[in-house]
């Protein structure tokens, strides 16, 4: 029987998908039940006798988390404000304040019951002291660091405005207890020389003992990506976590349509920590894929982040067509979002949405020419492909408009 976190999550994370611009932001958490009589049928067809059903049957409860002064606490796509601990039956959600004078402070709703119940605004993850530390677009992870006896720690990275970079600029990032107590905040900013321009973070993520950010640097009123990542990296020092900032290399190149910017980005470890990939959709190598499409690029580190390897450009084309059933093949690119895990031989699983190329770096949906692929490399090539599902809309969007 799955723990009720994870169905809570799934739903929670369903909603997001469903409808990622709710009004007010208000997200509704629905607790699992099982009907009576579905249990029954399943005993029946499997000659089981008669069990105990595990959940009531008052189908729903309704709790209203993330509530922020508008929608705008978790904008711009599917991003990570929810963080989850199977471990310690932990889940957090991050999220701008519902107050008039302090819509730039982060607080965190807190269930230690696997999302059963919650404590909504249980503490401030990042306080809004002074008008350059106002926040927005949270996101958040649960550490373990290795040795802390104290239950897991809340890491909220966000975004600032403290001007140096068009509004923004500046990274703010915490660290608490779920009781509250916070072990360390620290922002960091852009300085005067403009290298460490901040936007908005495109991905975190944890090990047992380092919290990545990952985010691309660089103006931010720029219609191109200049090809530099800004990796912030927190490692734990036994009372705290350091922060360190790292510039990666992710060049796009240009092509006949221009230059590539970057779609979506994420980042994945291993169980280990210490081998991880950034995934990219953008395009690099205009040679071997010379189309102007997304397309998914990793780059690989086996020392848990220290060094990184050159980007690689995935070619699925012919994987794609293939799983797609296709006589007439199509030039393939991906869509707008990914996810990436890592499995225990270190290889990558990326999942991202794949249609049929529709002008420079645009696909389309067509039913029979897209579909939800799951793709797996080891860093240097794609090793397999699978089709998931043909859904026929992509990036929660349904209906008219």
């Amino acid at each position: 029987m799955k723990k009720p976190w994870t169905v809570c999550l799934a739903i929670f994370l369903g909603l997001g998908m469903a409808f990622p611009m709710m009004g007010q932001n208000r997200v509704h958490v629905a607790a699992p039940t099982a009907a009576k009589e579905v249990g029954e049928m399943e005993n029946k067809r499997n000659n089981l006798p008669p069990q105990p059903v595990v959940f009531q049957t008052n189908a729903l409860s309704i709790k209203n988390l993330g509530t922020s002064r508008n929608a705008y606490s978790n904008a711009f796509g599917i991003r990570q404000n929810i963080a989850a601990s199977p471990s310690t039956n932990s889940v957090v959600v991050v999220h701008r304040a519902n107050t008039p004078n302090s819509s730039g402070t982060v607080k965190a709703d807190v269930s230690t019951d696997g999302g059963a119940n919650w404590n909504v605004d249980k503490f401030t993850a990042w306080n809004n002291t002074v008008a350059t530390n106002a926040a927005r677009y949270p996101r958040a992870t649960l550490l373990h660091p290795p040795g802390y006896s104290q239950g897991p720690l809340l890491v909220s990275a966000q975004p600032v405005l403290n001007g140096t970079n068009g509004s923004w600029g500046g990274l703010g990032l915490s660290v608490s207890t779920l009781n509250g107590t916070t072990l360390s905040t620290q922002t960091f900013s852009s300085s005067p020389g403009r290298d460490t321009m901040h936007q908005i973070p495109e991905a975190i993520v944890s090990t047992d003992s380092k919290v990545f950010v990952l985010d691309k640097n660089g103006d931010i009123n720029s219609t191109t990506f200049n090809d530099i990542l800004l990796l912030t990296t927190g490692t734990w020092n036994g009372a705290s976590v350091s922060w360190s900032r790292q510039f990666i290399s992710l060049p796009t190149g240009t092509g006949s349509n221009g230059k590539a910017n970057i779609q979506d980005m994420t980042m994945a470890f291993d169980p280990t920590g210490q081998i991880g990939y950034i995934v990219a959709l953008t395009h690099t190598n205009f040679i071997s894929d010379t189309g102007s499409t997304n397309l998914p690029v990793v780059l690989k580190t086996t020392d848990a982040g220290v060094t990184w390897s050159s980007p690689v450009q995935l070619s699925i084309n012919h994987s794609v067509n293939a799983q797609l059933g296709l006589s007439t093949p199509m030039i393939a690119s991906t869509g707008y979002e990914v996810s990436a895990t890592v499995d225990f031989a270190g290889n990558c699983h990326i999942v991202t949405h794949v249609g049929e190329l529709s002008g420079a770096f645009r696909s389309i949906t067509e039913p029979g020419k897209s579909g939800a692929c799951q793709f797996k490399t080891d860093g240097n090539s794609l090793l397999s492909s699978r089709l998931l599902g043909s859904p026929g809309s992509l990036r929660g969007t349904y209906g008219n408009g």
